[in-house]
C-alpha cells in the first residue's frame, strides 16, 4: 500500500514556489521597468529552493517507506523519480532555447553543444543550465541516485547511512574539496545536507500539537526574515552560499515544515486546498516563471506607456498571477499527460 499524500507538503510545495517566482520579480523589474517599485530584499524568496531541498528528502523517505528493497523495486523507484523530472524539463529548456533565439538582446554563446548536452542531461557543472533555474534539479538528481543506492541496504540501515553521508559532505567540504571538478560541487556541497534534514524528519515523523508546530512555523519564518535584514542589500552574485545558505536559509526552512506538519488534514479546505492545487502546479510554476515573467515584461513595456511605480506594480501584480494561470495549464496539458505515460509505461517494464 502506497504511502498517503500529505496535504501539508503539497501546500510548502506551492508556497516554495511562489517564493521563488516572488524572489526573481525584482531582477525582471530591474532589467525590463523603469522605476524600482521592489527591493533586492525579495532574493529572500531563493530561500524556497532550500524549501524544496527539504521537502525532497522528506518525500524520499515517505514514498519508500514500506517499499520492497529488491533491485526491480529500487529500479522502478529511481525511473519514477528520473521521469518525473526529465520530461517537463526538457520541454521548458526547449522554450528557453528558443527565447534565446527570438530575443534581440540574449547572449547566444551559451547555446552552444557542451553546454546544452550538459543542460539537457543535468550533469554537474560550474556554470548554470540553459534553464537556469535547472542548477537545483541538478543536485535533485544526485540525491535521487545516491538515495536509491541506501535502498539497498536494510531499512534499519538507513539513519546510518544518512549519518553517514552527513559526516562526507561535511569532512569534504571543510578539506575544499568542492572546488576541485564540477562533479565535487555538488558531492560536496552542505545543500545536500538541507535533502538529509528532510529525509530525518521523515524517519523521525514528530507528532507535534498545532499549537508548537505554530511556533516552529513562526520561528523559522522569523529566522528568513530577520536573516533578510542582517544581510542587508542582496545580490545575486553575494547571495549566501555553502555552510551560510545551509545555516542561514535550512535550518529555518526545516523548522517550518517540521511545524506544517502539525496542520496536515485529510479534507483541505478553502485556502489551504487553494495552496495544495498550487502545489500541485509547482513544479511548472518552478520551470517556467522566469520564462513567463521575462515574455510578459517585454510585451509589456512595448504596449504599456511608463507612469511610474503604478504600471511597475501592475505589470508585476499582473506577472505573478499570468505565471500562475500558466502553470496551471502546462500542469494538465504538458506536465501531467506526461507523468501518466512514463507511468504507464514504467508499470509495464517493471511489473511485467
Amino acid at each position: 500500500m502506497a504511502p498517503r499524500q500529505l496535504h501539508s507538503i503539497q501546500v510548502l510545495r506551492g508556497l516554495a514556489a511562489l517564493a521563488v517566482v516572488i524572489g526573481h520579480l525584482w531582477q525582471i523589474e530591474v532589467r525590463f521597468l523603469g522605476e524600482e517599485l521592489t527591493s533586492s530584499v525579495m532574493l529572500i524568496g531563493f530561500a524556497g529552493v532550500d524549501m524544496f531541498f527539504v521537502l525532497s528528502g522528506f518525500v524520499m523517505v515517505h514514498v519508500t517507506r514500506g517499499m520492497e528493497t529488491d533491485t526491480r523495486s529500487n529500479a522502478h523507484f529511481l525511473y519514477k523519480r528520473v521521469t518525473r523530472i526529465y520530461p517537463p524539463y526538457w520541454v521548458f529548456t526547449i522554450l528557453m532555447i528558443a527565447a534565446i533565439l527570438i530575443a534581440p538582446d540574449t547572449n547566444t554563446e551559451r547555446l552552444n553543444a557542451p553546454a546544452i548536452v550538459d543542460s539537457f542531461l543535468l550533469l554537474p557543472q560550474f556554470d548554470v543550465p540553459i534553464l537556469p533555474v535547472g542548477w537545483t534539479l541538478v543536485h535533485e538528481m544526485y540525491f535521487y541516485i545516491v538515495f536509491t543506492g541506501l535502498l539497498f541496504l536494510p531499512r534499519r540501515w538507513l539513519p546510518f547511512a544518512l549519518l553517514a553521508w552527513l559526516l562526507a559532505v561535511a569532512v569534504g567540504t571543510g578539506y575544499g574539496l568542492h572546488r576541485l571538478t564540477a562533479t565535487f560541487s555538488i558531492i560536496f556541497n552542505p545543500l545536500t545536507l538541507e535533502f538529509l534534514l528532510g529525509a530525518a524528519l521523515a524517519l523521525w515523523q514528530p507528532k507535534l500539537p498545532q499549537w508548537a508546530g505554530g511556533l516552529a512555523v513562526a520561528i523559522g519564518a522569523s529566522a528568513l526574515l530577520a536573516a533578510a535584514y542582517a544581510m542587508g542589500p542582496l545580490s545575486v552574485e553575494t547571495f549566501p552560499a555553502l555552510w551560510t545558505r545551509f545555516f542561514v536559509f535550512g535550518l529555518p526552512v526545516f523548522l517550518i515544515v517540521l511545524g506544517m506538519l502539525s496542520f496536515e488534514t485529510d479534507k483541505p479546505a478553502g485556502l489551504y486546498a487553494a495552496l495544495v492545487r498550487l502545489g500541485d502546479w509547482s513544479y511548472s510554476l518552478y520551470l517556467g516563471h522566469l520564462i513567463f515573467l521575462a515574455a510578459g515584461a517585454r510585451l509589456w513595456v512595448m504596449i504599456v506607456p511608463d507612469i511610474g511605480w503604478v504600471d511597475n506594480l501592475a505589470m508585476l501584480s499582473l506577472g505573478v498571477a499570468g505565471c500562475i494561470l500558466a502553470a496551471g495549464l502546462s500542469y494538465h496539458w504538458i506536465e501531467r499527460p506526461m507523468l501518466v505515460a512514463t507511468r504507464r509505461f514504467g508499470h509495464r517494464i517493471f511489473r511485467s
